[in-house]
């Protein structure tokens, strides 16, 4: 008899690579900024699950729940911990693509791993508290399994998407409508003899005996919280009562984000498109009619949010890899020659969004800017002039594919800073249109004055009561998560003096006692509806813009200040 052995090749290692520098860049600095909003509102609630506090209305991402509010039990609960789940999930979206090696092809995968290890857009994803990315990566490893025919797994894989919320009806109703329209298109049996859908089939009863046990044992966390099963539900609902409300967030965000975030997998991919048109792939149809399902529900869903783009990038990176790959699939006589004219495009890419950035500060005034244009013109001009004499020396696919390379190259350079930047780990991370909500800005100095106020009076950071007035924030709540004596209240009597009071911002507080006030910037976001088109062009360069603060304040009783005692006298 044969034995198998499993030997370990180069495209293993390289999709253990994907997978660690995904999950290295995902968890750098993961706690660095504060929860925000939305994000709060969830963690706070795995946070009294995991002090055994028994809530009635828990959130709708009974997956997050469960898992986190485990790991908080275990290590204490943490802004790390609170990310943890969604940007390990993040990190095993990059190891996906195994799974649909005999669809997409072995090369174009392994692309894709490193795709969707590097995308800003999922990289941004991943490191916001929900259950998205859970959600989306269990949903495709569950169809990997499906097509690989392990019915187990794609049960109890397809078990756990279900438990990550909302987005995972989004992703649900995207695939449904994909399937139908492309069915309706192409006037094909998605069942058919040789259709791409031939493998995804599994013995129902057994799989759907996975699933339901799957999200009996983990969404209730093995019947630990009970109630947190509602949370199936509860997210479904929430999806579909999302397309009766509006979150205001204009279809130009989210048109933004893919072209200033995602310039490599969109131009890839409608050059993927193109030949698309030429060569009649079956996938690649497919993929295409997914990407345009999944722009349209995202770009007319009433609730959108600019991370709902993260189920129509799926598509759209499958297509750049599988064109990326189709780039040097060419066999050409001169190779040189196109790589040294690939150098030049990239070198005078690169120049040219040098000036570009240089515009914004010009150095000698008018005449400098003059100066930055004058030398980005010349530079297209020199590109143009280098792709033709390649083309008139050469051949056109010699030109073409020099000239494709330079670009590539240049995009991925963009692509790792624009990734850098959406993951919030440069400058202005609380301008990038990836965000959910505004970004909590002085957390870390509120709490320190809070902390300082009461060691000062009882040698004890949290000894001072603190009264919270009608400051409905999910991420106070989750900042003061720890401190022992603080009361939420809708209105706060006249007659009462606690020692501390956070409110909005008030020009005074009417309370018994006398209280100094300190002014706290919390959310801040920019001011999007009011920039003019050069203010968008300095976004969209930099990332910097004028902001908009909500201010809140912290009232100290006046006695609790150090050396109170010596102006009475």
């Amino acid at each position: 008899m044969m034995k198998s052995e499993t030997k370990f090749t180069i495209e293993h290692g390289l999709y253990g690579a994907a997978f660690f520098l995904a999950a290295a860049i995902r968890l750098i600095n993961l706690a660095q900024l504060p929860l925000s909003d939305l994000e709060s509102q969830i963690a706070y609630q795995a946070h009294q699950l995991a002090e055994g506090v028994n809530l009635l209305n828990l959130k709708a991402h009974p997956g997050y729940l469960s898992f986190t509010s485990l790991l908080f039990f275990l290590l204490g609960s943490g802004t790390f911990a609170a990310r943890l789940l969604p940007a390990l999930s993040g990190a095993l979206l990059s190891l996906t693509p195994i799974g649909f090696r005999s669809l997409i092809g072995k090369k174009p995968a392994v692309v894709l791993a490193f795709l969707f290890a590097l995308d800003p857009g999922w990289l941004a994803i991943s490191r916001q508290a929900d259950g998205y990315s859970f959600a989306v990566s269990m949903l495709l490893f569950g169809l990997a399994a499906v097509l690989a025919r392990k019915t187990a797994f794609a049960g109890i894989l397809l078990g756990l998407a279900l438990t990550g919320g909302p987005s995972f009806w989004q992703g649900v109703l995207i695939l449904i409508l994909t399937i139908g329209l492309y069915k309706f298109v192409f006037s094909l049996d998605p069942g058919e003899q040789g259709s791409i859908f031939t493998g995804f089939k599994v013995p129902l009863r057994p799989f759907v005996f996975w699933v339901v046990g799957t999200v009996l044992l983990f969404g209730s966390l093995f019947l630990a919280i009970p109630n947190n099963l509602n949370g199936i539900t509860t997210s479904l609902w929430e999806y579909l009562r999302g397309w009766g409300q509006t979150t205001g967030v204009p279809v130009l965000h989210l048109l933004l984000a893919l072209l200033v975030y995602q310039p490599l997998s969109l131009l890839f991919a409608l050059g993927q498109v193109f030949r698309t048109a030429r060569k009649n792939s079956e996938i690649d149809r497919f993929l295409i009619v997914w990407m345009l399902t999944a722009l349209i529900v995202v770009l007319v869903y009433p609730s959108r949010q600019v991370v709902g783009l993260g189920w129509a990038l799926l598509p759209m990176l499958t297509l750049a890899a599988r064109s990326l790959v189709a780039l040097f699939n060419f066999r050409i006589a001169d190779r040189m020659v196109a790589i040294i004219l690939a150098l030049v495009v990239f070198v005078l890419l690169v120049y040219n969004w040098l000036n570009l950035l240089g515009t914004l500060h010009p150095i000698q005034g008018d005449l400098g800017l003059q100066l930055r244009w004058i030398g980005i013109g010349i530079s297209l001009m020199l590109i143009i002039g280098a792709v033709f004499m390649v083309r008139w020396g050469w051949s056109g696919t010699i030109s073409t594919l020099g000239a494709l390379w330079g670009i590539m190259a240049a995009l991925t350079l963009f692509t790792l800073s624009a990734a850098w930047r959406a993951g919030g780990l440069s400058h202005y991370p609380e301008t990038q249109l990836w965000r959910t909500a505004p970004m909590i800005a002085e957390e870390d100095i509120l709490l320190t004055s809070i902390g300082d106020i009461a060691e000062w009076n009882t040698g004890s950071r949290d000894g001072l009561d603190l009264v919270v007035v009608d400051l409905p924030k999910p991420s106070l709540q989750w900042a003061l998560r720890h401190y022992n004596h603080v009361e939420f209240v809708d209105l706060l009597p006249s007659q009462e003096s606690p020692s501390m009071v956070l409110t909005s911002y008030l020009p005074s507080l009417e309370l018994a006692a006398t209280y100094r006030g300190q002014d706290f910037s919390w959310g801040v976001q920019p001011t999007w509806s009011l920039m003019v088109a050069e203010e968008w062009l300095r976004w969209s360069l930099v990332k910097s813009a004028t902001l908009e603060r909500d201010l809140i304040l912290l009232w100290v009783r006046e006695d609790k200040f150090p050396g109170w005692e010596s102006t009475q006298e």
